[in-house]
């Protein structure tokens, strides 16, 4: 589904429309912009990140039944990746 509306999307837009979506869906990867992205990321789900660089890419799994619950959940695991990235392999967040 595109939902152009989430490319400028706040953090506080994002956590909703996570919360929204249909529990049908095991996956879902979601495109956007900082700081909105950043600030999902940092401060709604509490990972340790300044600056999602260009073209970064962020992996959270949750261990909850409900996309609803995800949203408000802390990840349980999480790596981050981007084009810059020297270390060659994703890098653990939690």
């Amino acid at each position: 589904m595109l939902d152009r509306a989430l490319y400028h999307a706040s953090a506080t837009e994002l956590q909703e429309y996570i919360g929204g979506l249909n529990d049908a869906h095991t996956s879902v990867m979601l495109f956007g912009h900082n700081p909105g992205m950043t600030s999902l990321v940092s401060h709604l789900f509490g990972l340790a990140l300044d600056n999602l660089p260009t073209c970064g890419v962020v992996h959270l799994q949750f261990s909850t039944e409900s996309w609803a619950e995800a949203s408000r959940s802390m990840p349980c695991e999480a790596t981050i990746d981007f084009p810059k990235n020297g270390t060659g392999t994703p890098i653990k967040m939690v």
